[in-house]
């Protein structure tokens, strides 16, 4: 009885921590996040912000213009209402060539 009960823990334990790693090393791609997956219009106006800084910094342009900023949030949020599965890095991506 006591051989199970070592074996049960053992596997049971085994599969709680391969779970746990494959959940913990999952990576969001911010590329594939759509519009409908950000539910506040706050939360969607700060990652369009985040967006607006991480694809100016791949374009290695590293001043940041206030009015540039403002209408690339607008516009996105205004995409997103128009097309709710579209993905968000793609409308900033688009608002910033």
């Amino acid at each position: 009885m006591r051989h199970y009960l070592v074996d049960f823990l053992l596997v049971t334990t085994l599969v709680f921590t391969f779970n746990v790693k494959s959940a913990l090393s999952a990576e969001p791609d911010m590329r594939e996040i759509q519009c409908i997956d950000v539910e506040e219009e706050d939360d969607l106006a700060s990652f369009a912000f985040w967006l607006d800084g991480y694809i100016s910094g791949i374009n290695e342009r590293p001043i940041a213009e206030p009015d540039e900023i403002e209408y690339v949030i607008e516009q996105t949020l205004k995409a997103c209402n128009e097309f709710p599965n579209k993905a968000v890095f793609d409308i900033v991506k688009r608002l910033k060539q």
